[in-house]
């Protein structure tokens, strides 16, 4: 909603299912996002009471590879949620969650414990990847539709291809997922690090009594008194 990826259709809350072949089956969804981490994933419809809905897509009957852009809904003042995620009666999410489990470390609180890394892409990997998440699936379209059906979940995009298309599927979504990628980190504006330097001594880990004042960044490194300091 709201902007056009080269090569895709766009679809708003208010495109309905009709002659045009493709749309939606319900009306009062929304619209939600702001073209972040990337304008095909960052923009999609939903429920905002939480109601199932369903998108529609004609197709000849037969076998294909998809690839969607759709995930859970959370929200703080949830009490509890079904999510619910399928592609041709096929389930890719299909989760009755407790309130306790919905305000724990698996859904709401999920990244607590993620630390810091150096590796590449490690902000993409292990936050966007998790928020964002792109599914791929063969299905079988019997009955001439396609149909996406969704519970509790966004629904940002979808791709289409033939079952004995498998190579150029496979390539094209190498393809959007370096491009996701590259755009997301295109938007980062990071603080410049300065490693600390390892001394002869030092070994992997090196545990000190910090200093009242002392601020800890991930390349923050002992002082000469932090040094001495005896625990």
């Amino acid at each position: 909603p709201g902007t056009l990826v080269t090569g895709f259709t766009p679809v708003s809350a208010d495109t309905l299912m009709s002659d045009q072949g493709f749309g939606l089956n319900a009306n009062g969804l929304k619209n939600l996002g702001k073209h972040w981490p990337d304008p095909l994933t960052g923009d999609g419809v939903w429920s905002q009471e939480g109601k199932p809905f369903s998108f529609l897509l004609n197709l000849p009957d037969g076998n294909y590879n998809i690839w969607l852009s759709a995930g859970p809904v959370l929200r703080e003042d949830m009490k509890s949620a079904h999510f619910v995620l399928r592609v041709c009666g096929d389930s890719l999410i299909d989760e009755n969650v407790a309130t306790a489990d919905l305000h724990g470390e698996k859904w709401l609180y999920r990244f607590m414990r993620t630390q810091y890394s150096e590796r590449p892409n490690a902000l993409w990997l292990d936050f966007i990847d998790r928020m964002y998440p792109a599914f791929e699936k063969s299905v079988t379209v019997t009955g001439g539709k396609l149909i996406v059906e969704c519970q509790q979940v966004w629904l940002a995009a979808l791709l289409v291809m033939p079952a004995d298309k498998a190579e150029q599927f496979k390539k094209l979504s190498s393809e959007l997922r370096g491009e996701r990628q590259r755009v997301f980190n295109a938007g980062l504006q990071l603080d410049p690090q300065t490693k600390p330097v390892r001394r002869p001594a030092d070994a992997d880990f090196l545990c000190f009594a910090p200093d009242d004042t002392t601020r800890f960044t991930p390349s923050t490194a002992p002082n000469e008194k932090e040094r001495a300091r005896q625990a």
